[in-house]
């Protein structure tokens, strides 16, 4: 008997130990629904009811709002509704009869709806995807507004839905929270993509050849509300590297970074959107890395064959160079190269209306060969200095000549050396032995050429004696192929050329009776084109013959009448005429202008009279003469 009493008691325990853990705080709040919750919308009833056993509805009070202060209303009020969101404490006081008074409080939430918050991304082929971005439901519908509604419980969903490419739709999304009455909708308008056109892959080019490099990527035919991935090959896989977001233009070119450059790759472009379609992806252009290495006297190219391709285009320093290489080479060798001389190359492989374009090498020449020494040309200059000219192989850009002077030997010492490829000997002796010349050059790298031809300039020398003027000169020495003929050529003092003959031989002969000096100089003529040289300019001057009588018969029979001063080349004249008394009685400026023996008009007394005559001659030389005259009748 006192088992069944044990047993009985322990019965009672147990009934109320889970009684009260299926309630632990002493009541529950329910909503407008009767429903169970602990979260309520703004303006929406919430009940309070208790939910131990012993509790007894008119001895069940409460308080809706702790932090205001405990007041407990007499008439057992157990609804309220909040109008304010928020949360708020909740204080019930029951008395539980022989248990007494208990007192228990919890929290209610109150929440104040927002429209949800989501994304609408329209997709390839009429599909849609919408994303739950809300972080404050909990409860969610989709209606797609054409007999389609998903329900989503959770945040962060997807979903998915398919519409026929190119609809135009309404979207309605209702959000709610679990345990609240409420709900609010908001709609959003779609318009579902027009087709993806297959993207173009038109150029690869490669712009920084390294381990690290990088390649520029131009593709086009893009539509601006897709995603466009750049892809790069990797054994029989494509991988992404790359991705153009809603491209505002139809093409772009997007440059790549940290890529392998050195070895040919394989690009391509794959369409796709923010619902990651599977569409068609673009045509693969490979990329083409060029490597140069200079050898001696040529420059050699090497690359990766490009699959498809149709030729190559060659540019040198910017230019097309070789414009028609075929597509089966991978080498290219450039032998016209001069030492020293830098050359940027770059190869443009054709693939119809798309190319796949190299990185850009500049090198530099070299060569170990000695160079050909080129043509020396000698020439007299109009002040009478040798200038020296050297002619450089077509194939060679010297840094520097050097020219070297033999005077009556064959001794050759330095004469000069400089950066340009003329040089000027001023220390010429034309009294001297006849001066040759030779050259050469350095090139770019270091390398010193042949000796150029020996070449001697003409030396022309004269006499100029009573009108005959003789010249002889020296051959000339130079021209390759010989001398076509001379050419003598008489110059005024500014160089001009008055008069040219051909001369046979090495001498030439002429008179000139009207000029007091003349200038002279011999034009060789070489049998080929632009081989000319000058000898040196001679300046032939004659002494000027001043004939002055001793006696004149001023008597009208028209010989010997006045006394006259004979002379060729006179620029200034001027003569007095003196009596026994040394007084002038006549005086004349003007060669032409004689005395005819009168004084004032009046015949002169015979006798001896005295002059004194100034003159000077057309080379500059000054005559002073004196003397006397006799005047007879």
């Amino acid at each position: 008997m006192r088992r069944l009493a044990l047993f009985f008691l322990f019965q009672v325990w147990i009934c109320q130990f889970a009684i009260a853990q299926s309630c632990p705080n002493g009541f529950r709040f329910f909503n407008s629904l009767g429903q169970e919750t602990t979260v309520i919308c703004v303006g929406e009833k919430l009940r309070a009811k208790s939910c131990l056993p012993n509790s007894q509805p008119d001895k069940e009070y409460y308080d809706f709002e702790a932090k205001n202060g405990l007041q407990f209303s007499t008439d057992t009020t157990k609804n309220v509704t909040y109008n304010t969101p928020g949360t708020y404490t909740v204080t019930q006081l029951v008395n539980l009869g022989a248990e007494g008074i208990k007192q228990h409080e919890r929290t209610i939430t109150v929440i104040a709806l927002q429209e949800p918050e989501y994304t609408v991304s329209a997709c390839a082929n009429g599909l849609v995807l919408v994303k739950i971005t809300d972080t404050k439901l909990n409860q969610f519908s989709v209606n797609f507004n054409d007999n389609t509604r998903v329900q989503v419980v959770g945040q962060g969903a997807f979903i998915n839905h398919q519409y026929a490419p190119g609809t135009s739709s309404k979207i309605t999304v209702t959000g709610k929270f679990t345990g609240a009455t409420c709900e609010i909708s908001k709609e959003t308008r779609v318009q579902a993509l027009p087709t993806a056109p297959t993207p173009s892959l038109q150029q690869v080019q490669i712009t920084n050849l390294n381990t690290s490099g990088s390649v520029a990527i131009t593709f086009g035919n893009l539509q601006a509300e897709y995603y466009y991935i750049v892809e790069k090959q990797s054994n029989n896989n494509f991988i992404p590297i790359d991705t153009v977001k809603n491209p505002t233009s139809g093409v772009v070119t997007r440059t790549i970074q940290d890529l392998n450059t050195q070895n040919s790759s394989s690009f391509r472009i794959r369409v796709t959107d923010v619902c990651n379609s599977a569409l068609p992806a673009s045509n693969s252009i490979s990329s083409l890395p060029l490597t140069v290495v200079a050898g001696n006297n040529k420059i050699k190219l090497s690359w990766s064959s490009v699959p498809n391709a149709s030729g190559y285009v060659l540019k040198r320093n910017g230019t097309d160079y070789q414009t028609a290489i075929h597509p089966d080479s991978i080498t290219f060798i450039d032998r016209n190269v001069t030492c020293g001389t830098n050359y940027r190359y770059q190869l443009i492989a054709r693939l119809g209306s798309n190319t796949s374009t190299s990185n850009e090498v500049t090198i530099t020449a070299n060569s170990t060969q000695k160079p050909a020494g080129g043509f020396l040309i000698s020439t007299f200059t109009p002040n009478n200095q040798v200038q020296l000219t050297v002619i450089p192989p077509t194939s060679e850009s010297p840094k520097s000549y050097s020219f070297q002077k033999s005077a009556g030997s064959n001794t050759f010492v330095s004469l000069a050396t400089g950066e340009q490829n003329i040089t000027i000997d001023n220390k010429v002796t034309l009294t001297g032995p006849t001066p040759c010349y030779q050259a050469f050059f350095t090139n770019n790298c270091g390398q010193a050429s042949e000796l150029t031809n020996i070449t001697c300039p003409i030396f022309l020398t004269g006499t100029f004696t009573l009108g005959n003027i003789e010249l002889s000169w020296t051959p000339f020495q130079g021209f390759p192929n010989g001398i076509q003929q001379y050419l003598v050529e008489q110059v005024d003092a500014s160089g001009q050329v008055t008069t040219s003959s051909v001369a046979s031989g090495n001498t030439f002969t002429t008179t000139n009776n009207t000029e007091q000096q003349v200038n002279f100089r011999i034009k060789a003529v070489g049998n080929h084109a632009n081989e000319i040289s000058y000898s040196n300019t001679l300046n032939l001057k004659r002494e000027t013959q001043l004939l002055i009588p001793t006696a004149f018969t001023p008597n009208g029979d028209g010989l010997n009448d006045k006394f006259e001063v004979k002379g060729q080349f006179i620029r200034s004249f001027k003569m007095v005429i003196y009596n026994r008394w040394g007084e002038g009685i006549f005086e004349s400026t003007n060669q032409n202008h004689s005395w005819d023996g009168r004084i004032n008009g009046k015949e002169a007394t015979p006798g001896v009279y005295s002059y004194a005559l100034n003159a000077t001659d057309d080379n500059g030389k000054i005559y002073n003469k004196t003397g006397t005259i006799t005047l007879l009748r």
